[in-house]
């Protein structure tokens, strides 16, 4: 099958468009690189709070995800998926309760 002036130009296109983003993605990295030589990297105090917080979010979220699919899956209906979320959300809550109360003390 013959390929037509068209198809050339959208593979030409393609091409430009893909050679565009690996230069961009290529000075990004170059730029990410002076900009990390310049600045002075962050304490291990403060990559502990930012993983914790991002990784006990996640872990919520995903918990939230779990509680939806098992509510889901067992045709718990309106009364049972209130309960799910109620009995496996006080877990979330006890630990929300508990940053906020930390938080008080201390201010």
């Amino acid at each position: 099958m013959p390929v037509t002036q068209q198809q050339l130009k959208r593979l030409d296109a393609g091409r430009q468009f893909i050679s565009s983003i690996l230069l961009f993605a290529d000075l990004m990295i170059d730029y990410a690189h002076l900009k990390a030589a310049a600045e002075i990297p962050m304490t291990v105090q403060q990559f502990e709070s930012i993983s914790l917080f991002l990784g006990i979010g996640g872990l919520i979220a995903y918990m939230v995800y779990i509680m939806f699919r098992l509510a889901q899956e067992s045709n718990a209906g309106r009364f049972g998926s209130f309960v799910i979320f109620a009995a496996l959300g006080l877990g979330i809550v006890g630990f929300a309760a508990k940053s906020v109360i930390q938080y008080l003390v201390l201010v």
